[in-house]
């Protein structure tokens, strides 16, 4: 009887050091897992009260941990775009101030960045007054 004691001590020693190991790697805490680690059978953490408890308790704080780091990650995600939001409306809002102190007769000239390119395009591909082939054409 002592010597099943014994044994029965040595397996709880090596659940709880593979309970230690697979918290410091954040490892999955189950049953089975652990099981296969420390040596030992599954149907004993099943049956042993105190290894299953063992096993269920750290299974529940590494999850509870988990959860946790995963909120404080969306929380962090979240306050960015939260940040980038606010920046964006901050800008547009700086820039229709812009727009709007010129003269309505000065707000036509105001384009957008690309609008003289597209413009300059137009007229490279279509014969315009940038085009090579029109000043040719014009002689």
């Amino acid at each position: 009887m002592a010597a099943r004691r014994e044994q029965t001590k040595n397996k709880l020693d090596q659940v709880e050091k593979v309970i230690g190991q697979l918290r410091r790697e954040h490892g999955r805490l189950t049953l089975r897992a652990t099981a296969e680690r420390a040596g030992v059978s599954a149907t004993f953490l099943y049956e042993n009260h105190d290894a299953r408890t063992l096993v269920q308790q750290a299974a529940a704080n590494s999850k509870r941990q988990r959860d946790q780091a995963a909120t404080e990650a969306r929380k962090r995600i979240e306050a960015s775009w939260r940040e980038r939001a606010l920046n964006a409306e901050a800008e547009l809002t700086r820039t229709q101030k812009e727009v709007f102190s010129h003269p309505p007769d000065r707000r036509r000239r105001v384009k957008h960045p690309l609008s003289a390119y597209k413009h300059m395009h137009m007229h490279m591909h279509a014969g315009g007054a940038l085009s090579p082939y029109r000043s040719l054409q014009m002689s």
